[in-house]
């Protein structure tokens, strides 16, 4: 949504506002946000569950592969950190990422693993900083969490398979 109202600016993306922006009413350019934020939030939400079954596929020597499902508590963590990519929101609502959190302490040492808990430091400790200088208009600002909020979804994502869970969560 905060994307969609950047481009909208006149002109558009090198323009800081304050929230009274938000408040004038524009037609119906007013609904355009809220439409790009629904439309992809229903795109990655279809995306994970198109794609959240691993096929069976065969190896080389004919052998098949395993096929897991993916545990709901991935979904979870994915669809809530994809709410603060869809959606404007408070500072406060970066708690939403204790689920991702949860998932990065226990999944296996890797690059994903680190990437997903400094994406996971930078929104709770560096966005509060600019939160608190308001400079959370800055168009540089909004993309960069933007871009970055995709970027810890596809970590979570990325450790579905090196998650081991004690038992199963069905979503």
């Amino acid at each position: 949504m905060a994307v969609s109202e950047i481009a909208l600016r006149h002109p558009p993306l090198f323009r800081t506002v304050p929230d009274a922006f938000y408040l004038a009413s524009r037609g119906w350019m007013d609904f355009v946000p809220y439409a790009c934020g629904v439309l992809l939030a229903f795109a990655v939400a279809i995306f994970f569950f198109v794609r959240a079954r691993t096929h069976v596929s065969k190896a080389r020597h004919g052998a098949p592969r395993f096929s897991r499902d993916v545990d709901g508590r991935i979904y979870f963590a994915c669809l809530t950190a994809a709410s603060l990519l869809c959606f404007k929101h408070q500072i406060y609502d970066f708690l939403l990422l204790i689920f991702c959190l949860a998932i990065g302490l226990k999944a296996e040492r890797g690059a994903a693993r680190n990437w997903l808990l400094v994406l996971i430091a930078y929104f709770w400790y560096a966005e509060r900083l600019l939160h608190i200088r308001r400079w959370e208009f800055w168009p540089a600002v909004v993309i960069v969490s933007f871009v970055l909020l995709f970027g810890l979804i596809a970590a979570t994502w990325d450790l579905r398979m090196s998650v081991r869970w004690d038992a199963a969560w069905k979503l």
